[in-house]
């Protein structure tokens, strides 16, 4: 388990969708290309997540949202985690 993937632990998620659990997040990965493969997008193109919303962003749990609706709440996300992954040391500039 990476540093970055060790670090959502303690964290409150970062999608907030209704139904959002809050605590208890994980490192959500975005699907990758090789989807189905057992490959991952790297850990900086990820967000903190709830199981909740994993669930809905990752189709397991019906929500009634659009994929348009589901992406714009991915995005907002994964850039909240990556400004918070870069402040703490853990993404660095090149």
């Amino acid at each position: 388990m990476s540093r970055i993937t060790r670090s959502a632990e303690m964290r409150s998620c970062a999608v907030r969708l209704q139904g959002c659990q809050l605590k208890g997040t994980c490192l959500a990965h975005a699907p990758s290309v090789e989807s189905g493969r057992g490959y991952k997008s790297p850990d900086w193109w990820a967000a903190y997540a709830c199981a909740h919303c994993h669930d809905v962003l990752d189709g397991r749990k019906p929500s009634g949202m659009t994929r348009e609706e589901k992406a714009e709440a991915w995005f907002s996300a994964v850039f909240e985690t990556q400004f918070i992954l870069h402040e703490e040391g853990y993404l660095k500039e090149t």
